[in-house]
């Protein structure tokens, strides 16, 4: 295989970039979504209703698992873990999910000051949004299909993982030999 004509899928840390100086590359559009929102919510001043609802959300699950109240529910809350992508979307909809429950709990408690900032509407908008975006990034990737140069069978359909961090090669379905895709 002719590696010069190689290109690497990669994020667009500068580690990365620096090491692939001499090599074709091409930005993760998974990496570069996650940057996006990371920063969003990392910068939400100008908005300080979702800020708010973002911080009451890490708060009460933050408070239901140290409290032990998560037994009371019918589905566990999620924590938001930084390094893990979509967390912060898995948190909000545990929270929805549960949010009558939720109410319930501490409204019987006395502890309903705990959902102040916290608008089943406002969840119901941006619980949706990662939906939305796999939906478009599956139709995108379909839609960029690629195909072995395979001669076993003509040109045989094979499966390939979304992060290719080695020369684009799959393993064919039919002759179980590594290939290289185009």
């Amino acid at each position: 295989m002719d590696v010069s004509k190689a290109v690497f899928v990669t994020d667009r840390g500068a580690n990365v970039l620096a090491a692939m100086n001499d090599w074709k590359h091409i930005s993760c559009s998974d990496h570069m979504l996650n940057t996006v929102l990371t920063t969003l919510f990392d910068n939400l001043d100008e908005c300080p209703k979702i800020k708010a609802l973002l911080s009451a959300s890490k708060e009460l699950v933050w408070y239901f698992k140290k409290s032990g109240l998560m037994q009371h529910l019918k589905s566990a809350l999620k924590q938001e873990v930084s390094t893990r992508w979509n967390t912060m979307f898995y948190l909000l909809e545990s929270v929805l999910s549960n949010f009558d429950e939720i109410h319930h709990i501490l409204t019987a408690r006395g502890e309903g000051y705990r959902m102040a900032a916290l608008y089943k509407a406002s969840l119901e908008v941006i619980v949706p949004f990662p939906e939305f975006i796999k939906q478009r990034h599956w139709s995108s990737r379909q839609q960029q299909s690629r195909h072995c140069t395979c001669r076993c069978r003509g040109f045989t359909s094979c499966s390939s993982t979304a992060h290719l961090t080695t020369p684009v090669m799959a393993k064919c379905r039919h002759c179980s030999v590594q290939h290289p895709i185009r």
